[in-house]
């Protein structure tokens, strides 16, 4: 399964089908959501992690990942494990053509 991590403003990395966008329930839970990389569960050498990953996505459309998880999939130096930063001046008008969208 081609899946995609997404991370917050508040440090939670998340993961869905790569197919998906995040839910709109995720979003509401954890705030806005930066796409930061792509993988291939069948990759992942650890079967544990990807049972538990595999069984959250089913679920609920999405899985809460740790920063072992993170590194068990993407290794250990991914953008994601940084401290990045969000265009602060960028985001607010992207979120208002966001939310123009889903009113119509």
């Amino acid at each position: 399964m081609d899946v995609a991590l997404y991370a917050s403003d508040f440090g939670i990395l998340l993961l869905v089908p790569a197919c998906m966008h995040p839910s709109q329930d995720a979003e509401r839970r954890y705030g806005p959501l930066e796409w930061c990389g792509r993988a291939n569960l069948g990759d992942v050498s650890d079967t544990d992690v990807r049972a538990r990953i595999e069984t959250d996505v089913v679920r609920s459309t999405y899985a809460l990942l740790t920063v072992r998880d993170v590194q068990a999939l993407f290794g250990s130096d991914h953008p994601c494990l940084r401290h990045h930063h969000r265009p602060q001046g960028l985001w607010p008008r992207f979120q208002r053509r966001r939310d123009a969208s889903v009113r119509t």
